[in-house]
């Protein structure tokens, strides 16, 4: 089935790992997942929506990038500018 979208992606490139939340019916916010940016066949922005596919081709990470600053920031990390 259709996977709903992320609360929160962080994107730790220190520890080169990216880390996924999902919120509560209460609103309390919750690690979900944590990959290796190894891990993953394709990391992309497209349509100010950020999307990590793993190396079976399976969509992880489906978030909505808010804003032009979280947008450049994000591609900085990526090295995708």
């Amino acid at each position: 089935g259709a996977r709903q979208e992320m609360a929160r992606v962080e994107v730790d490139t220190q520890r080169d790992e990216i880390r996924t939340y999902d919120r509560e019916l209460r609103g309390q916010v919750y690690l979900t997942g944590r990959y290796r940016m190894s891990d993953f066949a394709e990391i992309r922005l497209n349509n100010r929506t950020f999307f990590a596919r793993d190396t079976a081709g399976q969509l992880v990470v489906t978030v909505p990038v808010r804003g032009r600053r979280q947008e450049r920031a994000l591609r900085r990390a990526l090295a995708l500018a």
